[in-house]
């Protein structure tokens, strides 16, 4: 189908499950068909990303990436049919001599690949039968092998970005690839092309001593006789691993230990082996430092790229793929593209359906918020908060954004001081961030107009509908902290991009009580909702918001 029919076609031609086209979607479907090169796209909540790659998908062979099994399932499994294949953790192990509950990521045959156990053959030849093959008919086929084999072979899957990075050598190329929640990108690839060794993992698996790497505060620019050090402790403590899994190996049939420790040794191999390759193909601009009181005044060995702008396209780029990139935050494109090495691309900025007055973001009259700010200025925030909550309906409930755990407590007990004390809620601790939003809506849903505050929802949460959330504040702009070397390496490097990332945080802060639905937006002048910052320093990341946010600012402070 050509893009000069697509105007003559319904949603439904392209698998979208609703029969009207959105606001600019049919537009943007039209633009991301018809593009040759790199398409880059910023495209806010609502207008549909997922049914981008869904229409790609419908002739394509389309792989669609995501960050968490969240959005594999709910986004493109169940909305738009796209097979999804998730770590091996989550399916059952069904090979007869397994213990109740054994997933395959504990087989037995896992390090020594799949294809010894029946299970994991039968699977295999499900999907792809090869004439005279072994009949496995006896064998159920095992669960995690036939969701590989069909994500391989099927015109349209998602995985994880952690999986394709571990397996994008070896798996068959699809005629696209798209990279959803692009905004994370950068720091994809700088943890997975980077390592940080501590003395007790050396000690355990007897690496060799840490070679002395100082100087420069770790920052590298340029390949040295320091990168060249680390690319040889790199190479020999590959060498060790493999003796050692070598070892593990031969036992993991019959030793659950052995097989225990043979996953963590295959996986710190991967991580040696990542790294060592991302140094050698591209030694430029690391951050590497390594011996005694290297971290947290302890010896360690750490190996982290200063920018992903080297390596992106060895992962996420090849001939055989067009590549789709697109976030409801790509903020400055010139700076999202630099990051990540891409020079030939074409941009698109899709509108929100929603007018800026109908989707305002109240920057509060509040001074800017650090870890220096006086008692006076976390009391005038606390007033401005507490203000702003309470010329809403009682009966909204919210969510505010703090920057660490130390500071939701202390918010909470300000407010609590300003009247709102039995509305105002702190997750206990210890809770895992799935656990902490059951408890969340747990709350709310006994306790209409609870307020959450909170350090660990700043990004892939969506509330359960049942607890009206309309209040979202940001409490204070989410920097990434400067009490870590290789933060302030990465600032000095590219202040640019240590804003745009603060944007990119803010952005998705924001962005949790405004989702697809007409009554989360302020429409047919009735109000529906508060999205506000309580941190004047929004000001210096202005010009690396999205152009949706940065027309939507309503600043309570004027020139101030």
């Amino acid at each position: 189908m050509t893009t000069e029919s697509i105007k003559s076609v319904t949603p439904a031609d392209y698998g979208l499950k609703h029969d009207e086209w959105r606001p600019n979607q049919r537009e943007a479907i039209e633009w991301v068909l018809s593009r040759q090169q790199t398409a880059n796209m910023s495209a806010v909540t609502g207008s549909g990303k997922t049914s981008f790659a869904r229409a790609l998908g419908q002739e394509k062979k389309t792989i669609a990436l995501v960050r968490t099994r969240l959005l594999q399932k709910e986004n493109y499994a169940e909305g738009y049919d796209f097979l999804p294949l998730y770590g091996r953790g989550n399916y059952d192990c069904v090979h007869v001599d397994a213990d109740d509950g054994l997933k395959a990521d504990n087989c037995v045959f896992a390090e020594l690949g799949m294809m010894r156990c029946g299970h994991g053959k039968r699977a295999q030849q499900v999907v792809t039968p090869i004439p005279g093959d072994e009949d496995m008919s006896g064998f159920d086929p095992c669960p995690y092998v036939l969701a590989r084999e069909k994500a391989k072979f099927g015109r349209r899957a998602t995985l994880n970005y952690a999986y394709w990075l571990n397996v994008y050598e070896c798996w068959p190329s699809p005629e696209i690839l798209v990279c959803d929640e692009a905004h994370q990108l950068s720091d994809l690839v700088l943890e997975w092309a980077g390592v940080t060794i501590s003395d007790e993992v050396r000690t355990k698996w007897g690496l060799a001593p840490f070679p002395m790497i100082r100087g420069n505060g770790g920052l590298l620019t340029q390949q040295t006789p320091a990168t060249d050090r680390a690319v040889a402790w790199l190479t020999q403590n590959l060498v060790i691993l493999r003796t050692a899994m070598a070892q593990l190996s031969s036992a993991a049939e019959y030793d659950e230990k052995a097989r225990k420790q043979a996953q963590q040794c295959e996986m710190l191999g991967k991580k040696l082996r990542a790294t060592l390759d991302a140094l050698q193909s591209a030694p430029d601009d690391w951050y590497i430092k390594s011996g005694p009181g290297v971290k947290d005044g302890r010896p360690a060995f750490i190996a982290r790229p200063l920018t992903a702008r080297h390596h992106f396209k060895r992962y996420f780029m090849n001939e055989k793929w067009r590549l789709v990139i697109m976030s409801a935050t790509i903020g400055d494109p010139k700076v999202f593209a630099a990051e990540l090495g891409i020079a030939d691309y074409d941009y698109l900025s899709i509108p929100s359906q929603f007018s800026a007055e109908q989707r305002p973001v109240m920057a509060l009259d509040v001074p800017r918020m650090g870890h220096n700010s006086t008692d006076s200025e976390w009391n005038k925030q606390a007033d401005e908060i507490a203000k702003a909550i309470k010329d809403c309906p009682g009966n909204w409930s919210g969510i505010i954004h703090t920057s660490s755990t130390a500071e939701a407590p202390r918010l909470a007990e300000r407010l609590a001081r300003r009247g709102l004390q039995d509305r105002v809620w702190v997750a206990p601790k210890g809770l895992s961030t799935e656990q902490m939003a059951d408890a969340w809506h747990d709350r709310a849903r006994k306790k209409p107009g609870s307020i959450n505050i909170n350090w660990a929802m700043w990004e892939g949460y969506d509330p359960d509908p049942a607890i009206n959330l309309k209040i979202c504040i940001a409490a204070k702009v989410p920097y990434a902290p400067l009490n870590d070397e290789y933060e302030i390496a990465r600032r000095s490097y590219d202040g640019k991009m240590y804003l745009q990332r603060a944007a990119y945080a803010l952005e998705q802060g924001l962005g949790r009580s405004r989702r697809v639905r007409k009554q989360e937006y302020d429409v047919d002048g009735q109000r529906n909702g508060l999205v506000a910052v309580a941190d004047n320093s929004w000001r210096w990341i202005k010009n690396y918001f999205s152009e949706s946010i940065r027309e939507s600012i309503v600043d309570m402070r004027g020139g101030k």
